[in-house]
């Protein structure tokens, strides 16, 4: 209801209305669950205003910062509210240290909103913090399965990570479609699939240059391991 009233507010009206859902939620502690759904609405009434005072939009920027890194589910889903808008708002993934629970919940952010916009966002935070990467796998449908690799962050990423290795232990076969969305320089796949009877190698025939190693299972057990030729290399153990 409130957003929809702030779609017919005029100009002083919208202010009004946006000022007064940020006093709002401090009236809540920081960090709890309540200022952050009110301030979220706040920053979702002030998203598509036309016009808006610069004192509040910059009020609302001050306030949406404030509310990350999230550190629990119920923040998670607030913020997912504010769809691409809310990637803006993340910290720099070299700033914090992985077994920091924040950095799971960044992780979870960027899946829940998805699409193209988080794609360089995934791969920022799985390359800083490998460990991350089953997690951004295990969702790789929220991720578009084509991205132009022509675009200027393709081609940044590309020259970044020409040389990069990444390690990971898929649980299923369309994890690997996901996999050169996200990292389109690595060169190098190291697949541990011990726990596998069988894996369909046939996502990694368009990717090229890419040298994979599978640990885990021979070639019997591989689909397309034929057409990969001498850029594969499995062994059992």
């Amino acid at each position: 209801m409130i957003l929809l009233a702030a779609g017919h507010c005029g100009r002083r009206e919208l202010a009004v209305l946006v000022s007064g859902l940020l006093d709002v939620g401090l009236r809540y502690e920081a960090g709890t669950e309540e200022r952050t759904a009110v301030h979220v609405l706040a920053a979702l009434c002030a998203q598509h205003a036309t016009w808006l005072d610069e004192a509040v939009r910059r009020a609302v920027r001050e306030s949406t910062a404030a509310l990350f890194p999230p550190t629990d589910d119920s923040q998670v889903a607030s913020l997912a509210r504010l769809g691409p808008a809310a990637l803006a708002f993340l910290p720099d993934p070299r700033t914090m240290s992985t077994p920091k629970p924040d950095a799971w919940f960044v992780t979870s952010l960027i899946t829940d909103i998805g699409g193209a916009p988080a794609i360089p966002h995934a791969r920022a935070w799985a390359l800083a913090h490998p460990c991350l990467g089953r997690a951004f796998a295990s969702k790789w449908e929220r991720f578009p399965q084509r991205l132009p690799l022509g675009t200027p962050t393709c081609r940044r990423g590309i020259r970044t990570h020409h040389r990069r290795t990444f390690r990971a232990g898929p649980d299923r076969d369309e994890d690997l479609r996901m996999l050169r969305p996200l990292f389109p320089g690595v060169r190098h796949l190291r697949l541990d699939v011990s726990a596998r009877r069988v894996l369909d190698l046939t996502p990694l025939h368009s990717w090229p240059g890419l040298q994979v190693q599978v640990l885990g299972l021979t070639r019997q057990h591989l689909i397309g391991a034929e057409e990969l030729g001498n850029r594969l290399n499995a062994s059992p153990g």
